[in-house]
């Protein structure tokens, strides 16, 4: 059995084994952030007490998950550098361990602050989105849209909905066709799925009114189905998916008027387009973030903050 190099503490009095790799901790420190090894410690029998059980003396604890695993769940308790809170950088892949884990073992404080690292990036007010830094500080591999496929199946296995708003306004600022044909798209859950394709919804009501596709009203040939024709609403349908799927442009209404999009456009108007200019596109940007939640099935933003009310607080 291999000793930890990064956790094997001559102060420790608890040994916890995976695999093949062992580390030596503080038991009340584990328990203080970790309700299942909480209740673990409570009953004797959970802990080798034998001469079997015990290396050197100390009670071993025997975890089924792999070495690696092991390592990350209690670096981020005992190493206080390994996980730092927000807005410290970190990897996706990371912070998606210490989420699982944490949530396996019921570690609240950790739970959290991976919550919040997750929160920096889809925040709750316009003000904290408009100020989320780039690049972000969390790291993945293969770019923003991988990120945010990555991200909502974790929302969507841990009830952390409250992100959803903002998760699902950057995931619709990229067109259908680059997201249906990300790998991870097929490993989302069936709801994460359809919210995704609601949300663009919203797109193809876009493409309805810049590409001039209406409903075809069969009522000037005589016809006495008033309500249309289904077949007409059918080849409707249909064309303004085939259009949303060959659409490239981001749908960004936040962060359309970057400061160089406002001057270009001062330059290029008069007095009359650009009389309460500023004050229109901030009107505008709130409207947008003001509808959000109901994309997600919230009635409003102040919902969306008792949502997450329960579930921080609780974990606080």
């Amino acid at each position: 059995m291999k000793r930890s190099e990064d956790l094997w503490l001559s102060d420790g009095d608890l040994i916890i084994q995976a695999e093949n790799v062992s580390f030596r901790i503080q038991a009340k420190a584990l328990a203080e952030s970790s309700t299942v090894f909480a209740d673990m410690m409570e009953f004797p029998q959970n802990i080798g007490d034998d001469a079997e059980e015990k290396v050197d003396g100390v009670a071993v604890v025997r975890l089924f998950d792999s070495d690696a695993d092991a390592a990350i769940f209690l670096k981020a308790i005992f190493d206080e550098s390994f996980f730092l809170p927000p807005p410290s950088p970190t990897s996706i892949t990371l912070l998606l361990d210490v989420l699982r884990l944490s949530n396996k073992y019921d570690a609240q404080p950790l739970f959290r602050r991976a919550l919040l690292h997750l929160e920096a990036l889809y925040p709750t007010t316009l003000a904290a989105f408009r100020a989320i830094p780039e690049p972000p500080h969390i790291t993945h591999p293969d770019g923003p849209l991988a990120f945010h496929l990555a991200v909502l199946t974790a929302v969507t296995t841990y009830d952390a909905r409250w992100l959803l708003p903002a998760l699902l306004y950057e995931i619709a600022c990229h067109p259908l066709r680059d997201i249906l044909a990300a790998p991870a798209w097929d490993d989302l859950p069936a709801p994460a799925q359809r919210r995704i394709l609601t949300t663009h919804a919203a797109r193809l009501e876009r493409l309805r009114v810049v590409n001039g596709i209406k409903f075809y009203d069969p009522s000037g040939l005589g016809c006495d189905w008033r309500e249309g024709c289904p077949y007409n609403a059918h080849v409707a349908v249909v064309n303004l998916v085939t259009l949303m799927a060959t659409d490239d442009k981001a749908v960004d209404a936040l962060r359309y008027w970057t400061p160089v999009v406002r001057e270009a456009y001062k330059h290029t108007r008069c007095g009359e387009c650009l009389y309460n200019f500023e004050r229109d596109i901030e009107a505008d940007e709130k409207k947008v973030w003001e509808g959000l939640p109901a994309t997600t099935g919230f009635a409003g933003w102040d919902e969306v903050m008792e949502m997450r009310a329960g579930i921080m607080d609780i974990r606080a």
